[in-house]
């Protein structure tokens, strides 16, 4: 009689799936951070006018780049928050620009970006997973 044994590591199993869902929300950091770049970066005021605001309902117009250039991405364990820096002094103006105020009409550039990204963000986690479950499984 022929046997054969089967054994199975979940404590190694899980950790090795917890790396590919952490490496996944660290390329959706990256990725998500430049999206909002590029989105910042895409309209330029015209300086020579004095800047030419972006029409209202559009991304914000580019005039020194600073708001572009203070997008990052934080890892913790489990989590990326992808977001302007907390030290730049962009922060006086990105949220007011994403929401508006009361003398100024919304430009928004955040929720816009991430709602075109969010099928991109499910593309990268089953990437990774898939590419683990594959380790496991050859």
């Amino acid at each position: 009689m022929t046997r054969a044994k089967v054994e199975w590591n979940s404590d190694e199993f899980f950790a090795d799936l917890q790396d590919a869902i952490q490496d996944g929300l660290e390329d959706v950091g990256v990725s998500l951070a430049d999206a909002y770049g590029d989105v910042l970066n895409r309209r330029a005021s015209n300086k020579s006018n004095g800047g030419i605001p972006a029409p209202p309902g559009y991304p914000p117009a580019k005039d020194t780049g600073t708001l572009a250039r203070s997008i990052s991405y934080q890892m913790r364990l489990g989590s990326v928050s992808v977001g302007v820096s907390r030290n730049s002094p962009a922060n006086q103006y990105a949220l007011p620009l994403e929401y508006g105020t009361r003398n100024m009409a919304a430009r928004p550039w955040l929720r816009p970006t991430l709602k075109k990204f969010r099928r991109k963000i499910n593309r990268i986690f089953t990437r990774r997973v898939r590419s683990q479950m594959r380790e496991w499984l050859d």
